[in-house]
Parts: C-alpha cells; sequence; structure tokens
C-alpha cells in the first residue's frame, strides 16, 4: 500500500464489455481469505474466464464478453414483509443467492413457501444476525419505522468461494443504476460472467457450475437417490454417474474411472476437468505426420500437386489470371498498410525542413 493509496477513497469504474476498474483499495481478500497485495489501480475480471483471475488478462475481448444487463433478468422489485416487532424488506431482484438465510434461519426465510419470509417465526436478534449477512443488499429491516439497510465496516473486497466479489464498506460504485432498496454500502459483483444482472451477481454461478479449484459439478446426491445412473457431460466429454458401494463413482464413456469429490454443504458430486481431459486423451494415438496443407506450411499441398501432374494442368507459366497473377494471390484491402507522411499545405521538395 503506498501513501497516496491511504488517502483516496476506494471506488470501482465498470468498464463496457470490459473488467471491474479498482481504485484506491487497500483490502483485498482471497477464496481462502489470504490478504491479495493491492495497487494503486487494479483491473478485475467479470468474464469468468481469465487465466490470472482474480485479475483481468484481456480474455474478456477474445470471448466477446458483454457486460450489460438482460431485460429477462429477475424482475426489480422490492417487498415489505411485516412482523408484530419488525418489518423485513427484500428485493428478489438483488439477491447472489448465497444460501446463508435458507440455511441457517429456514423457519424465517421459507424456501417454496409463500410468503416466503415469516418475520414472526424467530427473535428480532436473531433476525437481524441472518439479514446482516446478506452480502448483496438485497435484505434490509425496520424496525419502529426506522430502516437499517447499511453497515458499519471497513472498505473491503473479498472473493466469495466459487461466487462473487463481495464488496462492503461504502466502496463506491460509478456509474450504475441502482436497483430498489439497494444498498450501496455493501454489495455482490458478478464474477463468472452469466448474471443477468451485470454487473452485479444474480446467482447464476451455480447453473453455470462456476468453480475456483479446477472442478465440475456432473450430479447432485439426491439425484442419485433413485440409484439410475445419470448422463453427464464435462466440455464435451461424455461421463456416466452412479452410486456403487452407497457412494457416488463417475467414468468416461469408455469405462475409465474418475476421482469424485462431494461437497458436503449442497451435496455437490464433482470431478477434475483436468483429469476427465487426461483420461480422455491419454490412450489416444500420436498423430501420424502428414503433408498436408496447414497454417504452418501453406503450400504443401501445392508442391505436392506439381510432383504428382508436373505442369500439365497448370501450363509453363503457372497459373494464370487478370494480369498474370491468380486473384487469389493479389492482395486485398486488408493486407495494405497506409503510412502516413508528411502532412502539410502544400507539397514540399525533400530538402525543405517541416515540423512533424
Amino acid at each position: 500500500m503506498t501513501a497516496n493509496q491511504a488517502d483516496e477513497e476506494p471506488q470501482i469504474e465498470v468498464a463496457r464489455d470490459g473488467p471491474l476498474i479498482v481504485k484506491g483499495l487497500t483490502t483485498f481478500a482471497g477464496v481462502d481469505g489470504e490478504a491479495i497485495p493491492t495497487k494503486p489501480v487494479m483491473a478485475l475480471c467479470r468474464c469468468g474466464h481469465s487465466a490470472e483471475r482474480p485479475f483481468c488478462d484481456g480474455t474478456h475481448a477474445s470471448i466477446g464478453f458483454r457486460g450489460e444487463r438482460q431485460d429477462d433478468r429477475s424482475v426489480d422489485a422490492r417487498r415489505d414483509y411485516r412482523g408484530k416487532r419488525m418489518t423485513v424488506h427484500d428485493n428478489r431482484g438483488i439477491c447472489s443467492h448465497a444460501g446463508d438465510c435458507t440455511e441457517k434461519l429456514p423457519q424465517v426465510f421459507r424456501h417454496g413457501k409463500s410468503p416466503w419470509i415469516d418475520p414472526d417465526a424467530a427473535s428480532v436478534e436473531d433476525i437481524i444476525e441472518i439479514i446482516e449477512m446478506c452480502p448483496s443488499g438485497a435484505l434490509s429491516y425496520s424496525i419502529d419505522g426506522v430502516e437499517h439497510r447499511d453497515l458499519a465496516a471497513d472498505p473491503a473486497v473479498r472473493i466469495e468461494t466459487h461466487g462473487p466479489y463481495r464488496v462492503a464498506g461504502g466502496v463506491q460504485l460509478a456509474g450504475v443504476e441502482w436497483l430498489e432498496g439497494a444498498s450501496s454500502e455493501h454489495y455482490a459483483l458478478c464474477r463468472c460472467g452469466h448474471s443477468k444482472n451485470k454487473p452485479f451477481c444474480d446467482g447464476r454461478h451455480w447453473h453455470a457450475k462456476y468453480r475456483d479449484d479446477g472442478k465440475q459439478r456432473v450430479a447432485m446426491l439426491s439425484e442419485l437417490e433413485s440409484g439410475q445412473p445419470l448422463q453427464a457431460e464435462v466440455d464435451g466429454a461424455a461421463l456416466v454417474v452412479r452410486i456403487e458401494d452407497g457412494r457416488p463413482v463417475a467414468a468416461t464413456a469408455d469405462g475409465r474411472s474418475l476421482t469424485v469429490t462431494v461437497e458436503d454443504r449442497w451435496g455437490e458430486v464433482l470431478v477434475d476437468v483436468a483429469e476427465v481431459h487426461g483420461s480422455a486423451t491419454s490412450a489416444a494415438a500420436p498423430a501420424e505426420p502428414t503433408t498436408d496443407g496447414n497454417r504452418e506450411e501453406p503450400h504443401n499441398d501445392y508442391i505436392r500437386h506439381l510432383a504428382e501432374h508436373g505442369l500439365t494442368v497448370v501450363g509453363g507459366h503457372g497459373p494464370m489470371a487478370a494480369m498474370g497473377v491468380p486473384r487469389y494471390q493479389l492482395p486485398s484491402w486488408a493486407d495494405l498498410q497506409f503510412v502516413t507522411a508528411q502532412l502539410h499545405w502544400l507539397p514540399q521538395l525533400d530538402d525543405v525542413e517541416v515540423e512533424t
């Protein structure tokens, strides 16, 4: 950290179809909680494909990443759930689906039920504790007509494992449209590139199977309870997943076994992507040398043709077309380069000095 960093108010700018430009941040933590060294200006990946994550390496440009909100995103509407002692406010259009509320206080945050929030089903203190865990700012509460939305925290960005950037402490987010009831003090920014509510996270990293550890979800334990094998796919490689001796196993289509791990929180069945590709290619025979034309040797085909047929087909002067040169060998506009010469109102002789 430099003296200038300490004097600056941290802020984040959202580059159009590009990274998050973070300025003046001094607290940045990775998925393992370890501190990541900061710089006065950092570009953070939000397309999900950088090889240098969390930092941007320019991949967004080559994959055609688009950073705008989509029309079919979750509806931006805040609802009030009134209880005897407090009112809980919620906007599903802001939620990043971290799952702390439904997992830790399910009698209040009742997934799949209507109304989904019951503010009288637990103590006020317990509900407040859960609301203050909400990383996206979708949840807030009011007591005696006073709304409590923002938290007291130091400016920081923390990376959620397999999820978004969790921003807290009032880090300014420049040039964005805030949704109804949103907190500008703490919010979650998309890191996987799949959110329909960019730059904010909407939980689609789960559906996109985005992970930080090189693994991919191929099934849920609940899907395997029937005992029937499931078909899965990892980057085009077909897999079969099933329960064997009470535990999940996975194999490639030709029967090669893969290492399987199960993540306890949600019961995700995971395989290592590199192992899938390694298994798929380990038995493949090495490619035979070829003399076919390719990118490195583009004239091999023509040389072989001349060796087999001589000049009987093309004639003594080779392929002919207009101007005596085949059209495909003529330069196109894309091949021409215009180099700026001297710029002056009137033409000058070579020995006349001009300003550049």
